[in-house]
């Protein structure tokens, strides 16, 4: 998607797009490395020693605090926190509306890696910046958002520290690492020059991730091989251009979608597209992948964005009420011991009540006075019977009883015979209004009681047998 009028680009702009594009495109070169099998599911303990301190950056919500953002920036798993805090500098725009729906953000970072085994200590501390906020904010739900190979980071934390949270947003992050390989392989025909200077090999790609223990880490710390564990995850991923081609050509376009095949109960996926000439747009990772590769100025377009990931947040919300539901569930009733010769009214209150409601609101009576009237009765069990009488102008017609066996029907159909008075007052009328109490009782259900209006229109055989004499 080539753009003629490109707008200048600051320095920062250059660094940004140096360093999170290069961890991204470098790790294509991986593709066509053999797929290694997961032998076992990685655990916290194997991190949970070697994690180094790290600076942590803090922006509070707006008002009453609701939740907190962990934070993680992208930087293709070999920048440093300080890089990393500039990059996320980007994306202020996002910091501010979480901050707005009452959500704090910290900004939490790894040190520098691309060396062997270094995406291992990268997760170790990580999760021990998530334990410190955990510790510093007991009670607050925490949610963890990640952007580029932070998405990856996030979804992998969710997985391993399910005791501080399930619930992760990834923004454009590798989620299936094989299927990233794969995709990131359209990478290969670019000629990358001076920019990446050859340095970066195959193997050593792969050994950012695996260590001696366990040489097929590339797999272990891939969400997508343990999507049993992931709680709840919601996926931003850039939408395709106008001619189907890949608006991100280093991540693609189907992480989100390959995990919400597996768990589509657990996994929300939406679309940011990248903004036209002319248009508003707004710095997003897939963009700024977009904005190197294709010499376009970049970013998303601001309306959608906004919305999306407005969307996002509003999701992380939710999140954060389960979780504090789940924290604080409500207190069971004290069990009680009736006295002795007592009716245990315990299982009354627990009974459901059965639901009995008049299908028919219009109606003529026959030419023997007679009513023919349909009742529902719902919520039943093994059967639904009770009794049907109508009143008019304070007479009423005998109680005419019904029965039906919920598994064949939930309607009965009850001729109720109207008494000579009633036919009388109707004889007189167009129409009367008549009360009709209907009952309904079934086995381990509440029996229920209900009265409905019905109104009774005359009939010329009526009038004539019924009218009083002159």
């Amino acid at each position: 998607m080539p753009h003629a009028s490109a707008a200048p680009r600051s320095p920062r702009t250059h660094r940004a797009r140096r360093i999170l594009v290069g961890g991204a495109l470098s790790l294509g070169l991986a593709a066509a490395l053999p797929a290694v099998a997961s032998a076992d599911t990685a655990q916290w303990s194997e991190f949970a020693q070697a994690g180094l301190p790290q600076p942590v950056q803090v922006h509070p919500a707006e008002g009453q605090q609701k939740m907190i953002m962990a934070a993680i920036p992208g930087g293709g798993w070999s920048a440093g926190t300080n890089t990393l805090l500039e990059l996320y500098g980007y994306m202020d725009w996002w910091t501010k509306l979480a901050q707005s729906k009452g959500i704090s953000v910290h900004v939490i970072t790894h040190r520098q890696g691309g060396f062997s085994g270094a995406v291992p200590l990268e997760i170790a501390d990580l999760g021990d910046a998530l334990q410190n906020i955990r510790d510093q904010n007991p009670g607050v739900p925490i949610c963890i958002y990640g952007l580029s190979s932070g998405g990856h980071l996030s979804a992998m934390l969710q997985i391993l520290r399910p005791d501080i949270t399930k619930c992760a947003v990834s923004d454009g992050g590798p989620l299936d690492m094989e299927a990233f390989f794969q995709d990131s392989g359209e990478l290969r025909g670019i000629t990358l020059g001076d920019f990446f200077q050859g340095q970066t090999a195959q193997t050593q790609v792969r050994d950012w991730f695996n260590t001696p223990e366990h040489p097929d880490n590339v797999s272990r710390l891939s969400p997508s091989t343990q999507t049993a564990r992931i709680g709840d995850l919601f996926a931003i991923e850039a939408g395709r251009n106008p001619d189907n081609s890949p608006s991100d050509r280093s991540v693609g376009d189907r992480q989100g979608e390959l995990i919400r095949q597996r768990i589509p109960d657990r996994t929300t996926v939406r679309y940011v597209h990248a903004a036209r000439d002319g248009e508003e747009s707004l710095p997003t990772a897939h963009n700024l992948y977009t904005s190197f590769l294709d010499s376009s100025p970049g970013g998303a377009e601001a309306t959608e964005a906004r919305q999306i990931y407005g969307e996002a947040a509003d999701w992380m919300l939710r999140q954060a009420a389960k979780w504090t539901a789940a924290q604080n569930p409500a207190p069971a009733p004290a069990p009680t011991t009736p006295p002795k010769g007592a009716t245990d009214l315990t299982s009354v209150v627990k009974r459901q009540k059965v639901a009995i409601a008049l299908r028919a609101s219009d109606v003529r009576p026959d030419s023997r006075g007679r009513v023919r009237l349909r009742v529902r009765c719902t919520k039943a069990t093994t059967s639904c019977k009770g009794t049907v009488r109508a009143t008019i102008s304070g007479s009423a017609s005998r109680s005419v009883s019904y029965k039906v066996t919920p598994r064949r029907s939930t309607y009965a159909t009850v001729v109720v015979p109207l008494s000579a008075r009633q036919l009388g007052v109707l004889a007189r009328r167009s129409s009367v209004v008549a009360k009709v109490r209907m009952t309904a009782a079934s086995p381990q259900r509440t029996r229920v009681t209900v009265t409905d209006n019905l109104r009774i229109r005359r009939t010329a055989a009526i009038a004539r047998k019924y009218a009083p004499s002159r």
